[in-house]
């Protein structure tokens, strides 16, 4: 199937869905780099590699959409899944702040907690 020029039979065969690729050739006409049949080739081999990051082809491909990157590179995309996973890490690790009245938020309290509290009561 050609899409504005460029042959995407080489992202279906990348497991990369038609309508990503389709998005990925208008996202680099909307940044003005347009792309050639050659650099649309590799970066759709590029992003069947970042499969060893655990990643999609196509989500790889939807990443450098999202992020307004000119192409798909492994170690961008790399780096990016690096950061969302310490940013995960942090958010499940890093307590709570109490408030300042020394009460904890309903978040940080288990369900029981809340059914028997009678803090309310005094």
């Amino acid at each position: 199937m050609i899409y504005k020029k460029i042959a995407i039979n080489m992202a279906i065969f990348s497991n990369v869905t038609e309508e990503a690729a389709q998005e990925f050739i208008d996202h680099r006409i909307n940044i003005k780099k347009p792309l050639t049949q050659g650099a649309f080739d590799r970066a759709m081999a590029t992003a069947v590699k970042c499969e060893k990051l655990g990643i999609s082809a196509t989500d790889a491909v939807l990443m450098v959409v999202d992020k307004g990157w000119q192409g798909v590179t492994y170690e961008y995309i790399a780096a990016e899944i690096s950061r969302r996973m310490t940013a995960i890490t942090q958010a499940v690790t890093t307590p709570r702040i109490q408030n300042q009245d020394g009460n904890r938020s309903t978040r940080d309290r288990t369900v029981l907690e809340d059914l028997t509290d009678r803090s309310w009561a005094n």
